[in-house]
């Protein structure tokens, strides 16, 4: 009898450190998890829609990939371009997407733990892995923006 008040005392401290432990990892995670979300506005006078990816969670998002197609799964290689990376609140206009009918974002934390954010009708998700490692476009938005502005000559 001398033995089991010590013996239970160190397998509640036990459990207890173990619950500890894995509460802490759990809000060490969350406080730096980024959340990218899709969102549109509404450019006047054309009327036309303009898409943003924005991070809207607790951390930066690396190695940010985005896309666009026709439907979910079904994502154009040429409409997916290797992003800087986001800081919280940090938004990208998409400017190069024209009326997609879903957006996809893979991207990473400080950790490398991979992430997927998906668009369909104005619905974001968000996936804790990498759901689409083939979307892998080598082009950067510098790069894109670069070739799609207008040259100027010295005349």
């Amino acid at each position: 009898m001398d033995t089991v008040v010590p013996i239970f005392a160190l397998i509640v401290s036990v459990i207890a450190i173990t619950v500890s432990v894995y509460t802490f990892k759990r809000i060490h995670k969350t406080s730096i998890k980024p959340v990218l979300v899709f969102s549109n506005d509404i450019e006047s006078p054309a009327e036309r829609t303009s898409w943003y990816v924005q991070n809207v969670g607790n951390g930066p998002a690396l190695n940010v990939m985005v896309g666009s197609g026709k439907k979910e799964g079904d994502w154009e290689a040429a409409n997916s371009v290797l992003l800087p990376a986001l800081s919280i609140q940090g938004r990208v206009h998409l400017d190069w997407i024209r009326a997609p009918k879903a957006l996809v974002a893979t991207y990473s934390d400080s950790f490398g733990q991979n992430y997927t954010s998906i668009c369909v009708g104005n619905r974001n998700r968000v996936v804790e892995s990498n759901l689409y490692p083939s979307l892998n476009n080598k082009t950067s938005l510098h790069q894109l923006r670069k070739h799609r502005t207008p040259s100027r000559s010295n005349t």
